[in-house]
């Protein structure tokens, strides 16, 4: 379980107004669109619907919708292949998106959060879990609205378990709202903060279910800067091998390190290596 102080998490006691919030729903199942549209909008939501992953995107595209919940298996273009398209574009990137789906495998949720959903329903779903994930992505997507342009700080918790890639996405969102980074440049910074997650868990905590990794971000006027640190013994990130010479170039090892520091304008460890730091200047 994730543990997340992360200044986006929602209270028990924090609501939203309904008024002039719509849910797109984009399923292949017409009995699904139909169940899902009546319960939301006895709940006092608006909707709108979409049987596959093409009329999903156009129909974001002629008007963004507050909230998606997407089907993860449709015929052409699958949930997964639409939440990317959508979660690499400034324009709707801030959209929340909950993937609902038949498959419950650890590997499709782990796809599927990487790829920018904000969060994963299993069919069949219980209705309470749905509507308590829908009320919380809307108040966090709020929030990060409210924020928007402003300088800012959030700090997290993780464990082995990957829970951690909605944190991630959190702040992907939060990055597109609050910089003038271009649509590459995130995709790039998501994969050195992705890339560093994975060697904390991985290698740092050795995938110890009883050791975190602590995550914090911190957004200046003039730079963005993430700094990772696990419970690990630490490594000589010194010996690290050069990946771009002959000797090396077939070994995986450092190759991460590598496209980090070519990605980022600083990386550093501190002295025992269990501490990174990835900075990007922001330009005015």
């Amino acid at each position: 379980m994730t543990n997340s102080n992360q200044n986006t998490s929602v209270s028990n006691t924090e609501t939203i107004s309904k008024e002039g919030v719509e849910i797109l729903i984009v399923d292949d199942e017409d009995t699904i669109i139909t169940m899902l549209t009546h319960m939301l909008e006895f709940e006092g939501y608006k909707t709108r619907s979409a049987l596959n992953g093409q009329a999903a995107l156009s129909a974001v595209h002629d008007n963004k919708p507050s909230l998606i919940i997407l089907d993860l298996m449709m015929p052409g273009i699958s949930g997964f292949e639409v939440c990317k398209e959508l979660k690499t574009q400034r324009e709707y990137s801030p959209i929340p998106v909950i993937m609902l789906t038949a498959k419950k495998g650890f590997d499709d949720r782990v796809t599927g959060l990487r790829v920018g959903a904000n969060d994963y329903i299993t069919k069949p779903f219980n209705i309470d879990e749905l509507l308590n994930s829908i009320e919380k992505q809307l108040i966090n997507s709020k929030k990060m609205r409210e924020q928007e342009g402003i300088e800012s700080t959030a700090k997290f918790e993780v464990t082995s378990d990957f829970t951690y890639i909605k944190q991630v996405n959190d702040l992907i969102m939060r990055i597109f709202g609050q910089t003038n980074l271009t649509e590459e440049e995130i995709v790039e910074f998501e994969y050195c903060l992705n890339e560093a997650l994975i060697n904390a868990v991985e290698h740092g905590s050795g995938l110890d279910p009883d050791k975190l990794v602590y995550v914090s971000y911190t957004l200046k006027k003039d730079k963005l800067i993430i700094e990772i640190e696990d419970e690990g013994q630490g490594f000589d990130f010194r010996s690290v091998a050069d990946p771009t010479t002959e000797e090396n170039i077939l070994n995986p090892r450092g190759r991460g390190i590598f496209i980090m520091k070519n990605y980022m304008d600083e990386v550093f460890y501190n002295e025992k290596g269990t501490k990174i730091t990835l900075i990007k200047n922001l330009v005015a």
